[in-house]
């Protein structure tokens, strides 16, 4: 379904600068502070975070450590104040609900234990977040920068017939060009050939975008065999390595691709 050798090709060039692109300023000192305090990592642990200078070393030390100590936690009221800590303190949203945040992950997981039916993730990006330190090696966070990056890649190279659904998030760059749209006038002839129809966006929506129940499991294939091509190094098995340079260059280097490619005169 995606053309994986366009997309990596598209990449190879922003994956050599990786460590230079993340420079997210998270998670601080305090924060890292606070999980040793609640018992949960190693006052040795919490000083090799501390010493790491790096901003994308640090958010890989941290992903790995919080993956190990959740696949040990069994208490419930920990499991959740680690949920919260991703969530709020790590990821920057605030408006937290801990309890549904906690009913969502574990239904999602259960889920997938049972082998049931995939269904639409709500609060998407809160809840991957969290997926993504469960599992490093099959989860990765769904936001709407990943979402803005991947679908823009698809569309420039040419490389699906289909997109990924986004939530409108909160950076204004993002906001303003919508790639949505121009998936859809990327394909305006189905939407002119369609237009005495009353549900037109609806009906063509769903032969351009991939449902929403499925997204979220597509993505984190199509990330892990992106992921599996561009790098040659123990990165390979971490599918947040992609997840990160595609984070990384939303705003920047893709919001400027798109704005060069697409300017239109009048």
């Amino acid at each position: 379904m995606f053309n994986i050798e366009a997309i990596v090709e598209y990449l190879i060039p922003l994956a050599l600068k990786l460590e230079k692109l993340f420079n997210w300023d998270t998670p601080k000192d305090k924060d890292v502070i606070f999980l040793k305090e609640n018992g949960i990592i190693s006052s040795e642990e919490c000083q090799q975070l501390q010493q790491i200078e790096s901003s994308y070393e640090k958010n890989v030390a941290i992903k790995l450590i919080l993956s190990s100590v959740l696949n040990k936690l069994d208490s419930i009221k920990d499991r959740k104040l680690v949920y919260k800590w991703i969530v709020s303190n790590w990821g920057g949203i605030n408006s937290t609900n801990v309890e549904k945040l906690n009913s969502s992950v574990e239904e999602f997981l259960k889920q997938r234990i049972e082998g049931g039916e995939y269904c639409k993730i709500e609060s998407r990006a809160s809840v991957t977040k969290v997926l993504s330190f469960i599992d490093t090696e099959k989860y990765i966070i769904y936001d709407t920068r990943l979402a803005y990056s991947i679908n823009w890649i698809l569309l420039k190279t040419n490389s699906s017939e289909m997109f990924f659904p986004m939530s409108e998030g909160r950076n204004s760059k993002l906001r303003g060009v919508n790639i949505e749209t121009l998936i859809r006038l990327s394909r305006a002839s189905e939407y002119l050939d369609n237009l005495n129809d009353k549900k037109v966006m609806s009906k063509v929506d769903k032969k351009v975008f991939i449902d929403d129940n499925l997204a979220y499991p597509m993505l984190c294939d199509l990330i892990a065999d992106i992921n599996d091509k561009l790098w040659s190094d123990e990165r390979r098995k971490y599918p947040f390595y992609t997840e990160m340079l595609l984070f990384a260059i939303a705003d920047n280097i893709i919001f400027e691709d798109v704005l060069k490619s697409c300017s239109m005169k009048f």
